[in-house]
């Protein structure tokens, strides 16, 4: 089980939380959350915080992906923050620190 909450400033910069899970069993639910929560536009940054997840697969990797593509084509830069040593692994091995994060996962 994974659990979502959203929140945004006044200069435009949303956060996404996510909790928990972020697998294939998890994945279609957090889609939908997320899609409930942000809004379609209005949005310059978009950062995902991977603080408090448990575990990540690779459908966890496309959903960042996904994420990322969506924000890019509406002009809103999109990176990844906080994430554990594992979920650093699952990303690597999947080659795309440069594309999740502005600096990399160093």
């Amino acid at each position: 089980m994974a659990d979502v909450e959203f929140r945004k400033d006044d200069e435009g910069k949303g956060v996404i939380c996510i909790r928990g899970n972020l697998t294939m069993a998890t994945v279609p639910a957090v889609r939908n959350n997320i899609k409930k929560l942000t809004p379609s536009d209005g949005l310059k940054e978009t950062i995902v915080d991977l603080a408090s997840i448990d575990r990540m697969d690779t459908a966890g990797v496309a959903l960042l992906v996904e994420l990322c593509s969506e924000c890019r084509k509406k002009g809103c830069s999109f990176k990844v923050v906080n994430p554990d040593e594992m979920v650093r692994k699952v990303i690597r091995l999947a080659q795309l620190e440069q594309l999740l994060t502005e600096e990399g996962l160093d």
